[in-house]
């Protein structure tokens, strides 16, 4: 018999086949890797989006009174905390308008930690 026969012999075949299953289970972990990426990139934003957004209403659609609201948009609950800003003593003169508060927006989602967004708002309502 040939001993330079043509084909594969079977550990050949073998040690291919353990080969070709590491870089399947490799490249499986990194599409994983990368899937879970995108989910929690998509909650953070969605996080961000429902902060602004609140952070955004506060004053227009609801009044900047102090206290705290919270609420629950698209799966993402938030808290607004809204406080007066305490300037210096004669800061806007003898008017006292208009005046100015601090207003924050903490969102939560599962899993996640909480996302804050805070900003000084000026109230210009001449009843108060």
């Amino acid at each position: 018999m040939d001993t330079d026969e043509a084909g594969f012999s079977l550990i050949e075949v073998l040690v291919a086949l353990t080969i070709s299953a590491l870089l399947m289970a490799a490249a499986y972990r990194g599409l994983a890797l990368g899937t879970r990426g995108i989910r929690i990139s998509d909650v953070e934003a969605r996080m961000l989006e429902v902060a602004k957004t609140e952070l955004a209403r506060a004053g227009v659609e609801t009044p900047l009174v102090e206290g705290t609201q919270s609420g629950r948009n698209g799966g993402i609950d938030w808290t607004l905390s809204i406080s007066p800003h305490h300037a210096g003593a004669d800061a806007f003169g003898a008017f006292r308008k208009p005046r100015a508060y601090w207003v924050a927006v903490e969102a939560h989602a599962r899993g996640r930690p909480p996302r804050r967004l805070m900003t000084l708002k000026m109230d210009g309502a001449n009843d108060r």
